[in-house]
């Protein structure tokens, strides 16, 4: 799911065969709260992540057999093909001018034409799974996954500069399940791991936890005091946020 800073969209699966995407209204005060989420079936390969890309006002749906955007407005969803990419293990970021599409071997950089700027070879350590990632105008946060035999799969944030230097490396806790970083603001980001504590980092090792109600593996950022946390199946948590 993804947040357009009002209300947010997300998919759904409907059946074995097919996804849903559906957009929710979050305000009280917008005449469709507490309707029937409008909805459309998904033709496509299965959305595996989706973000909201502020510049040009349209979700943005990675596949793998290519990126897709999609606007909605008046009730309706339209949905465009922007890029070829096909990968089985890919996600997307975006800041101010830039759309950063990031699979097992590299990083692919597009302005907001959808036109390919910049291509890098990059992918991280053996022993780590990349997970998710987000970006902000400055800094790259890969959120992974660290084998260690003697405990836990451990979960890291890693972050870098925009050329892809590391800036540092911090462990976040235990992880065995799905899991999502976000950003919140300039350098604050947001990660959910499966459980019902949320973190709040940033690339110079600020850290604060708060405790929600439900466990929760994905997060929607609507702005840096309310944000929406759900888990799989389970019903959306719209929290207002104070740290």
């Amino acid at each position: 799911m993804a947040s357009d800073g009002i209300n947010i969209m997300y998919s759904s699966t409907e059946n074995s065969r097919r996804d849903l995407i559906a957009y929710c209204y979050l305000n009280i005060n917008d005449d469709n709260y507490g309707q029937d989420d409008p909805c459309r079936p998904w033709l496509l390969s299965p959305i595996v992540d989706m973000i909201w890309w502020k510049s040009i006002e349209k979700f943005i749906c990675a596949t793998t057999n290519g990126i897709f955007a999609v606007i909605f407005a008046y009730q309706t969803f339209k949905i465009f093909r922007t890029i070829h990419n096909r990968s089985i293990n890919i996600h997307v970021a975006a800041n101010t001018n830039f759309l950063w599409v990031y699979t097992d071997e590299k990083i692919m950089i597009y302005d907001i034409t959808f036109e390919l700027v910049q291509s890098m070879d990059f992918n991280v350590a053996s022993n780590y799974i990349p997970r998710s990632f987000c970006i902000t105008d400055n800094v790259v946060a890969f959120l992974v996954i660290r084998s260690d035999q003697r405990r836990s799969n451990i979960l890291q944030v890693q972050f870098y500069d925009n050329n892809m230097g590391k800036i540092k490396s911090l462990d976040v806790g235990a992880c065995e399940g799905s899991c999502m970083i976000r950003t919140v603001e300039a350098d604050q980001f947001i990660i959910v791991n499966g459980e019902d504590t949320v973190y709040f980092m940033t690339s110079e090792g600020g850290k604060e936890t708060i405790t929600i109600e439900k466990d929760a593996n994905c997060v929607a950022v609507i702005n840096r005091h309310s944000i929406v946390f759900s888990e799989s199946e389970s019903e959306l948590q719209l929290i207002n946020v104070k740290y």
